[in-house]
């Protein structure tokens, strides 16, 4: 990531401890993708919102047109802070991760313009 124009990584922090992080990738058709995670203790305290809203500025100051993500259909609180910061699905996967315990899970693709 590091001298790449078109990537960033941002970690959120409490105290010692790391409360989240976001690394993006890209650009594709559909804009610069990223993923995120947040610790579970840091959930719903605003370490999720704090790094999108970090991610949404530095998309803009480098002039991409939208952020994208993927995310899993079963995650509600996730899916629910993404449309809350401006994120619209375009479009539905069924069967798209394989995961080590056999499932596979379906996910949803959104997008934000920027």
């Amino acid at each position: 990531m590091l001298g790449d124009p078109n990537r960033l990584l941002i970690v959120a922090v409490e105290g010692d401890r790391i409360a989240g992080m976001l690394g993006t990738w890209g650009p594709s058709g559909h804009g610069i993708s990223f993923g995120m995670l947040v610790s579970a203790a840091n959930r719903r305290r605003g370490a999720g919102r704090a790094l999108l809203e970090a991610a949404t500025a530095w998309g803009r100051s480098i002039g991409a047109p939208a952020l994208t993500l993927a995310v899993f259909t079963h995650n509600e609180a996730a899916i629910a802070l993404y449309r809350s910061a401006g994120f619209v699905e375009f479009e539905r996967r069924e069967r798209d991760v394989p995961r080590q315990s056999g499932e596979v899970w379906d996910t949803i693709h959104m997008r934000k313009e920027l």
